[in-house]
């Protein structure tokens, strides 16, 4: 008969009569709203004094991607959602035991995650930018040079040390031109830039007026290059090119050449808007958050002890990581501890 008997259910795990909708169609909205007023505050599960209702678990559901959420649409899932609750209360129940929640650590990390949401909250409380097509066409004339691209040569070198090794090497190589294996055994064997040694040379796209890398010169003289593997019949010579950024003799090989090009309004214009909206976007909420820390230090005392902030002084021990000490060498955090971000409140 006792065997037969329903076994008790702990009151925290009490199953319920009657079955609630939970609707959840728009994240950014409050679920609570298409609950039933006199069912948001039941109990679903509950942890020492702290519980879960209904209404809090239609916001945890929210809280999912959509992806998710279809998956929890079975008595399982919300059951496996629920324990998830429940066993992180339970973790929470014992760091506060344990003390860990008066960790330095701890507390900043809190502190540090509670302004990154106050933050969050005020920039989606900023109404989106506006971009006109006026505004676009601007962005576009003041800022042409992006979309202009200038004619470009790509070449490989073989650096060399002297104007005699240069010209040896500039004969083998125009003995075999069309070869691009030759020309990479050349480069191996004779080349004293490193850098490019193992690239066969490559340099690769250039403009006429050359970069760090290339010297305007080289790069000049590369332009008169007309077909692909065509090696210039002179040797180079930089002031600067060479070894150790020293004087350098060039023998050069073309591998391609790129003309110049320019992107119209209509190629770029979608791109624009976009940049610009971006742009204008993170202006205005950037500008809320300052208004609002702005107010805060106004409304709250805040104060910096400079004498204490001028006594810290930070190691570094190579291979070790940076410890904050005072003046007399003891830890200003104890270990573990963290600096919070950027805009983090500090109490």
């Amino acid at each position: 008969m006792l065997a037969g008997c329903p076994k008790p259910v702990p009151p925290n795990e009490q199953p319920r009569d009657a079955a609630v909708a939970v609707v959840v169609s728009d994240a950014s909205s409050d679920p609570c709203e298409q609950i039933p007023p006199n069912e948001r505050d039941s109990v679903i599960a509950r942890v020492g004094d702290r519980s879960m209702t209904v209404c809090d678990f239609a916001r945890r559901l929210a809280g999912q991607n959509p992806y998710l959420r279809a998956r929890l649409n079975t008595a399982e899932a919300r059951r496996a959602l629920v324990r998830a609750w429940v066993d992180g209360e339970l973790l929470a129940l014992e760091a506060r035991t344990r003390g860990l929640d008066q960790d330095p650590s701890v507390r900043n990390a809190v502190l540090s995650q509670l302004a990154r949401q106050v933050e969050s909250e005020v920039r989606s409380g900023v109404a989106q930018a506006e971009v006109s097509e006026a505004d676009i066409e601007r962005y576009y004339r003041e800022h042409i040079a992006e979309y202009e691209t200038p004619e470009q040569v790509r070449f490989s070198q073989i650096v060399l040390a002297s104007r005699a090794d240069a010209d040896r090497v500039l004969a083998e190589a125009q003995r075999a031109a069309s070869d691009d294996a030759a020309w990479r055994n050349l480069v191996r064997a004779n080349t004293r830039d490193d850098a490019s040694r193992e690239t066969g040379g490559d340099v690769g796209f250039v403009a006429r007026e050359g970069s760090v890398q290339v010297p305007a010169e080289l790069a000049q003289a590369a332009f008169r290059l007309r077909t692909v593997g065509e090696v210039l019949g002179e040797v180079v010579q930089s002031p600067r090119g060479g070894p150790n950024h020293g004087p350098g003799f060039h023998v050069v090989r073309m591998i391609a050449r790129r003309e110049a090009l320019r992107r119209s309004l209509d190629d770029v214009r979608r791109a624009i808007r976009n940049r610009l909206f971006e742009e204008r976007n993170d202006q205005a909420q950037s500008g809320a958050v300052r208004d609002l820390v702005a107010r805060l230090r106004r409304e709250t005392p805040v104060q910096v002890d400079e004498s204490a902030l001028s006594a810290v002084r930070i190691d570094l021990v190579p291979g070790v990581a940076p410890a904050m000490r005072t003046g007399v060498g003891q830890p200003l955090l104890p270990p573990g501890a963290t600096i919070p971000a950027a805009g983090a409140i500090m109490r």
